[in-house]
């Protein structure tokens, strides 16, 4: 098991996050229930907003398919 699987099964433990199976994809998201979520929350998206790349890492995760070729980015 990878380390990043490993930390996500332990924030999902304690709570902070909930999985969600999606056929063979895991997606995991912030639980709105958990008692810090709101602060955690506004911390990753503090985060986002002052790193491009994770922007751009995020734009591309929620893109549940492919652009067709023709059609401008």
């Amino acid at each position: 098991m990878t380390t990043v699987i490993r930390n996500l099964d332990d924030f999902e433990r304690v709570g902070a996050l909930v999985s969600v199976r999606l056929g063979r994809t895991r997606e995991m998201r912030l639980n709105p229930d958990y008692v810090v979520a709101k602060e955690l929350r506004v911390l990753l998206e503090a985060l986002v907003e002052r790193e491009p790349a994770y922007r751009a890492i995020i734009g591309d995760a929620a893109r549940r398919r492919p652009r067709r070729s023709s059609k401008p980015v």
